[in-house]
């Protein structure tokens, strides 16, 4: 009698023979058939007791707390109330084209690298657009100024002492756009071995697939996130990567702010995640005022939708000009004031 592998790789081949499979299709089905008989053929050496397992595990969590990193975001809310940034983690940011995430990403970076070595893998932009966003943003020069060199003698000041800035920044870039999963594990295990890197922020996930029918890509992608997943198991370090939305929110009525069953093609990007964010922005489907009467110019949401750590919640995020970094803001300022002096005015009443 034929084992269950067996049976299930001569499924597969004869899909190759008949011609109903092409080649992209057949290696994902063996490799997740591989992975598949390998956890299963992972057992236990030993079975022992809670106690005993507790004086192993315990020293090693007191001593980690005792020299853990904080990955500050920049965000302070997403870092003390939500948990943050943390090694061994997948952490993944999904929106809109459009609405932000690479701009969100790089300030992410720029924060990070400051105190600790970061990667960032830019597979949606050139690494020509990708420096011109990093230039606005420590310049605080718009970036439609940069483009059009619109540049007062205010602004090349500016510019001259980017250089010096950018030196405090321990961030290294790759232009990632023809890279396949298999040689983005070798660049980070690289960008590890060689700067000590603890943040890997990849731009965005879906480039890493390169199957060519709806059938395998899913199938791809669904590896695709496993292998995230385990890249940063593996090189503990915080793996932060953006995907793409679904157009159904388009076409949602009600809210159209996303939620876990818009991640575009695969729900294993949501059950590899151990963090999902949504970056949600009212104006982008010419909403101009939020529920308040206040303007949404230049603001934005940040949901955490998904959160293996903590709980779940929104936090209100605003930029003053164009390609400038987020920072969380309170949308409803208090704006009551009592002054000491007036009371001199309740004599002037009879009650």
């Amino acid at each position: 009698m034929k084992s269950e592998f067996v049976t299930s790789l001569q499924n597969i081949l004869d899909a190759s023979i008949s011609g109903n499979s092409d080649d992209n299709e057949i290696l994902l089905k063996i490799r997740l058939l591989l992975n598949s008989m390998d956890e299963r053929s992972t057992v236990s050496s030993e079975t022992i007791h809670l106690s005993k397992l507790m004086d192993s595990a315990l020293p090693k969590f007191l001593e980690s707390n005792l020299n853990r990193i904080n990955l500050d975001s920049g965000l302070p809310s997403f870092d003390k109330k939500y948990g943050g940034l943390n090694l061994g983690e997948l952490v993944i940011l999904g929106a809109r084209p459009g609405v932000g995430k690479t701009q969100f990403l790089l300030n992410v970076a720029l924060l990070v690298s400051i105190n600790h070595p970061v990667a960032f893998f830019s597979c949606d932009v050139s690494l020509k657009v990708l420096s011109k966003r990093f230039i606005s943003a420590v310049s605080g020069i718009p970036i439609i100024k940069i483009d059009r060199h619109e540049l007062s003698d205010d602004d090349k000041e500016k510019l001259s002492n980017c250089s010096e800035e950018f030196k405090k920044h321990q961030l290294f870039i790759n232009e990632g756009n023809e890279l396949t999963i298999q040689a983005l594990r070798l660049k980070c295990e690289e960008a590890v071995r060689e700067h000590g890197v603890k943040l890997i922020i990849l731009d965005n996930l879906h480039y890493l697939c390169k199957a060519h029918n709806r059938y395998s890509r899913e199938l791809e992608i669904n590896y695709v996130c496993q292998e995230l997943r385990q890249i940063a198991i593996d090189l503990d370090v915080c793996l932060f990567a953006s995907s793409q939305l679904s157009r159904s929110v388009e076409y949602r009525g009600g809210t159209k702010v996303p939620t876990l069953s818009d991640l575009r093609e695969s729900g294993a990007i949501e059950q590899e995640a151990d963090k999902v964010l949504f970056l949600y922005s009212a104006s982008y489907y010419n909403i101009n005022e939020d529920e308040y009467g206040h303007s949404t110019e230049n603001t934005a949401e940040l949901h955490i939708a998904k959160n293996s750590t903590g709980k779940l919640g929104m936090i209100p995020l605003k930029r003053d000009s164009s390609f400038a970094p987020y920072h969380e803001f309170d949308p409803l300022p208090n704006d009551f004031s009592f002054s000491s002096n007036r009371l001199s005015e309740l004599d002037d009443y009879h009650f």
